[in-house]
C-alpha cells in the first residue's frame, strides 16, 4: 500500500503593517443620496467660470429688461382701463365671450379625469413648438423629439431666446385650432344657424369653445411648468424670460378680448395705450429735466 505524503503545513503568513496601515487609512465609500446629487448638480450651474460679460453687453440687457417693463406695465394698464369702459354684462354675453368661458369651464374636468393624458398632449406641443421654431430661425433637429408626463426636449444645434421662450407664449393648440377654422370659413359658412327644433347652432360656437379650451390648458400647463425647474428659462436669465412671457400672453389676451366685443375697437385700444405711452415718456423727461436743473 503507498503511502501519501503530505507537503510540510506553510506558516500563515503575518499581513505586512504597512497594507494594513493603508486598509484602515482607505476612506469609506460613500454612497450618493439625492440631497448628494442636488448639491452636485448646483455647484455644477455655478462652479465653472465664465468670463464677465462686456460692459455694454450689461447695459444694453438693463436697458431691453427696463423697455419689456414698461411696455408690460402700459399694455396691462391700457387693458384695464379698455374693460372698465364696458358697461353691464353686455361684454360676457357676447357669443365669443360665451362658448370662450364654456371652453374654459371644461379644461378642470378634463383634468380631474385625464390629467396625464392632457399633460402628455401639452409637452407634445411644448416640443413641437420648439421644433417649429428651431427651422424657422434656421436651425437642425438631430435625433426624435423625447417626450412623456415626466417632461420632454430636443436636441438642436442652435439656440436662441425666441427657440427656447416661444412654447411658452404660443399657444400650439389654440393655434391650430385657429388655422383650421380659417381654412374651414373658405369652405363652408360657418356662421350659418342651425335649428334643432327650439334649439339654434352656429359652427362658430364650437370654434370659441374649443379656442377657450385649449388657450386655458396653455395657461394653465404652462404655469405649472414655470413653477418647476425650466432650463428653458436660463439661457436669457429667469427675470428676463419671466416678462417676455408674461408681455407676450397679455398681448394675446387683449387682442381676443378687443376682437370678441361688440363696442370695443382695436384702433380705440391702439390711441389709449399710444397716449399712455406719451404720458409715461413726457413725465420721465421732464423728472430728469427737473433732476438736471
Amino acid at each position: 500500500m503507498a503511502s501519501e505524503r503530505k507537503p510540510p503545513k506553510k506558516k500563515a503568513a503575518r499581513p505586512k503593517k504597512k497594507a494594513a496601515a493603508k486598509k484602515r487609512a482607505a476612506p469609506k465609500k460613500c454612497v450618493p443620496t439625492k440631497k448628494h446629487a442636488l448639491a452636485k448638480k448646483k455647484r455644477s450651474r455655478t462652479s465653472h467660470h465664465e468670463a464677465p460679460a462686456p460692459y455694454w453687453k450689461l447695459v444694453a440687457r438693463a436697458t431691453f429688461f427696463l423697455l419689456l417693463t414698461a411696455l408690460a406695465a402700459l399694455t396691462t394698464l391700457t387693458f384695464l382701463q379698455t374693460i372698465s369702459t364696458v358697461k353691464g354684462l353686455s361684454f360676457f354675453t357676447t357669443e365669443p365671450v360665451f362658448f370662450f368661458g364654456i371652453g374654459m369651464v371644461v379644461l378642470p374636468l378634463l383634468v380631474w379625469g385625464f390629467s396625464d393624458q392632457l399633460l402628455y398632449l401639452y409637452v407634445f406641443g411644448h416640443e413641437l413648438t420648439h421644433v417649429i421654431f428651431i427651422y424657422l430661425c434656421g436651425g437642425k433637429v438631430f435625433g426624435d423629439i423625447r417626450v412623456s408626463v415626466t417632461g420632454g426636449h430636443v436636441v438642436t444645434n442652435k439656440s436662441n431666446w425666441l427657440i427656447s421662450l416661444s412654447p411658452y407664449f404660443v399657444p400650439f393648440y389654440t393655434v391650430l385650432i385657429g388655422t383650421g377654422f380659417l381654412v374651414a370659413r373658405l369652405l363652408v359658412d360657418l356662421n350659418a344657424t342651425i335649428e334643432f327644433g327650439a334649439l339654434a347652432f352656429k359652427p362658430m360656437y364650437v370654434f370659441y369653445a374649443l379656442i377657450g379650451f385649449t388657450w386655458t390648458m396653455h395657461i394653465y400647463y404652462t404655469l405649472t411648468m414655470l413653477l418647476k425647474d425650466q432650463p428653458d428659462l436660463y439661457m436669457n436669465g429667469t427675470l428676463l424670460s419671466l416678462l417676455v412671457i408674461y408681455l407676450a400672453n397679455s398681448i394675446v389676451v387683449t387682442a381676443f378680448v378687443v376682437l370678441a366685443s361688440q363696442t370695443l375697437t382695436m384702433r380705440g385700444y391702439l390711441i389709449d395705450w399710444t397716449s399712455n405711452v406719451l404720458t409715461l415718456w413726457n413725465g420721465t423727461l421732464f423728472r430728469i429735466a427737473a433732476l438736471v436743473w
